[in-house]
């Protein structure tokens, strides 16, 4: 039997070698956010063909060019990585700010955003939930997925989602759906 690599031609091999050599990204480095991303396209793409979603580059790695080109594009800070463009429920969207699983939102005292990041993400949540569009964060696929699903109607939600449990001071309610999973409501539903 003749080894894959003598059926490449020199071009190739050369290639190959000079990824490997040259290439700047550690080997054992996986953008996990980005893994999750593509899980869930394939799940819309496949599920919903029909509905219309985006993602934010923001999970992205891109390049100190790329990050500056989109940085000077976007509106504020903390915009959330999954936008559905749906009416449902009497929201105008769905809005997820997608974390890998079991990433921790706050500190030990269960109040406390873990950092400035996830506070803006916080904050441009609630500012969404105040617009109209029903908003959480999902920790992993499954999670996204389940919350994807129930907010187009596809299927019930059964299992809560134990990362997310806190006491963080927002104006909202707990939507009956979610109770002790974390999934802040806005008060008032839009019109």
């Amino acid at each position: 039997l003749m080894n894959a690599r003598y059926n490449k031609s020199l071009a190739e091999l050369i290639s190959d070698d000079n990824k490997k050599r040259y290439s700047t990204a550690a080997p054992h480095r996986t953008n996990r956010e980005y893994e999750i991303y593509a899980a869930i396209a394939k799940y819309m793409k496949l599920q919903y063909p029909s509905v219309l979603f985006r993602f934010d580059a923001a999970g992205l790695n891109l390049s100190r060019t790329q990050a500056g080109k989109n940085k000077a594009i976007q509106g504020d800070r903390g915009w959330p990585d999954f936008f559905l463009a749906k009416a449902c429920k009497g929201y105008h969207g769905l809005v997820l700010e997608i974390k890998v699983e079991g990433k921790k939102l706050f500190k030990k005292d269960g109040v406390t955003p873990v950092d400035d990041h996830v506070k803006e993400q916080m904050e441009m949540l609630i500012r969404l939930q105040k617009d109209g569009y029903f908003t959480n964060f999902a920790f992993g696929t499954d999670d996204a997925i389940r919350i994807i699903d129930w907010y187009l109607g596809s299927a019930p939600v059964k299992k809560p989602n134990p990362v997310f449990e806190s006491s963080w001071p927002v104006d909202g309610i707990i939507h009956p759906e979610f109770k002790g999973q974390g999934i802040i409501e806005s008060k008032s539903k839009p019109e």
